[in-house]
């Protein structure tokens, strides 16, 4: 029990510090979001380079230090269909610049009390219970493409992961240099963190995750664990029986179980987490985000929908693939995020 409970410590901690650095650096905005893809603002990037430069380098030193530790981490990297990564890439980055707001962000902006965030939660619960009604027809029509597995990182990973964590901050710091960030909006003030220094305390949180739990950084299976466990109490009727039976055989969810195991329930104590950080970031502050124009609640649902649909199919969101996938290397991260990208930044300069 004393691990279990050091385990979850840990996952609150992490959380807080999530949500507290996303909130001051300012990227649970949903206009700013929305507004990277469609290059006209450029703190998200700077946040997302900050935090994969220290996810990179934290993963570099657990590889060289602690390579069981790394190779246990990693070890939950599934192989993917290279159909459903970049389906699920593009379904995810069409609904961060749809709704302004991702699987993991949108804690934070529930934290912040950003009014867009209910639908976006609401329509994130929508597409995880989508994801586990459809996904046995998924897995069929994809099992014809070829499957992306990830090779055993060699000897010199660790010096690659580096020296690609060195290039992500040169280039966070650039951007920031070129386009200073108080330049792009007024809500930054003397208490808020650049969103380079932002996500330096996110990508730092690799090391007490991977070391102590271990697990890395992602937040899309909580809302597949939500609608699970809130139908475990509607087992009576046969058809939620079926639904639930379906998810547990296809592997979508453990937690679709009752039980109580403490690993199936930490990323879920983890969101938890990070929204009462993103609410403690937020007290007392006279900068809020209100003063950036809100996309409608019907874009905020189906970019909740879209992101959080996405991730499933995908295999991981901005977190799993775009931070701690592609920090080990893992070719499936990063097809997953360049198609994330791409289609991010498509949609955004479309609408």
């Amino acid at each position: 029990m004393g691990t279990d409970l050091s385990k979850w410590a840990v996952e609150l901690a992490a959380g807080a510090t999530f949500g507290y650095a996303m909130n001051k650096g300012h990227v649970h905005v949903p206009a700013i979001i929305m507004d990277q893809f469609r290059l006209r603002r450029f703190i998200m990037m700077k946040m997302f380079l900050g935090a994969l430069s220290a996810s990179m380098i934290a993963f570099a030193m657990l590889s060289k230090f602690r390579p069981a530790a790394f190779a246990t981490v990693r070890a939950r990297c599934q192989p993917y269909s290279i159909a459903t990564l970049i389906s699920g890439g593009a379904l995810l980055g069409a609904g961060m610049a749809i709704g302004g707001t991702c699987p993991g962000t949108v804690y934070v902006q529930l934290g912040a009390g950003i009014p867009n965030a209910i639908p976006g939660v609401l329509g994130g619960l929508l597409g995880a219970a989508t994801f586990i009604a459809v996904r046995p027809l998924i897995k069929r029509v994809v099992a014809r493409y070829p499957t992306i597995r990830n090779a055993e990182l060699n000897a010199g990973s660790s010096t690659v992961q580096f020296a690609l964590g060195t290039v992500c901050l040169c280039a966070s710091l650039v951007l920031e240099v070129l386009v200073p960030s108080r330049q792009e909006t007024a809500m930054l003030t003397a208490a808020s963190w650049t969103p380079t220094a932002a996500g330096l305390a996110i990508g730092a949180l690799q090391l007490p995750l991977a070391t102590m739990v271990p697990t890395a950084l992602g937040t899309s299976s909580s809302f597949v664990i939500a609608v699970c466990r809130a139908l475990n109490g509607l087992r009576a009727s046969r058809a939620v029986q079926t639904f639930i039976a379906s998810a547990e055989a296809e592997q979508t969810c453990g937690d679709c179980s009752t039980s109580t195991d403490p690993s199936k329930i930490g990323q879920a104590a983890f969101v938890s987490a990070a929204v009462v950080g993103s609410f403690l970031a937020s007290a007392g502050t006279t900068a809020t985000p209100f003063h950036e124009p809100l996309p409608s609640w019907a874009s905020s649902f189906a970019g909740g929908f879209l992101v959080v649909f996405g991730a499933r199919l995908a295999g991981g969101c901005t977190s799993g693939h775009g931070l701690s996938g592609t920090s080990m290397l893992n070719l499936t991260s990063w097809i997953a995020v360049l198609s994330m990208f791409a289609s991010g930044i498509a949609v955004g300069l479309l609408t």
